[in-house]
């Protein structure tokens, strides 16, 4: 099974670094993106997960509209090849979008 799994914020490095590295465990490819933002590229190193950073956050609406947009449009590309079975993830807004257009399956934590 492949698992693909977005980080969006620095707390959902902790949240999910157990998943990763337990479905890692059990021999499951798992695709990790991140965006840049915060300390999550430091945190993403410090737990040793590999991850693709795509997109950045954004300071005013506008700017945040259009990073957003621009990470979809990355995202995209990025995943689309990967044959995903089913993505995880943890308020990023991107996931779901991306998830959906392509097809696969996908659990949102709240």
């Amino acid at each position: 099974m492949k698992v693909w799994i977005d980080i969006s914020n620095a707390p959902h490095v902790r949240f999910f670094k157990d998943v990763i590295k337990y479905l890692e465990a059990e021999g499951e490819d798992v695709i990790v993106t991140a965006r840049q933002f915060g300390d999550i590229h430091k945190l993403m190193e410090m737990y040793d997960i590999d991850f693709i950073s795509v997109g950045k956050h954004g300071v005013s609406l506008y700017d945040k509209l259009k990073e957003s947009t621009s990470r979809v449009y990355n995202l995209v590309d990025v995943i689309h090849d990967e044959k995903v079975d089913v993505a995880l993830s943890k308020h990023s807004i991107e996931l779901p979008r991306i998830s959906f257009g392509l097809g696969i399956p996908s659990l949102y934590v709240l």
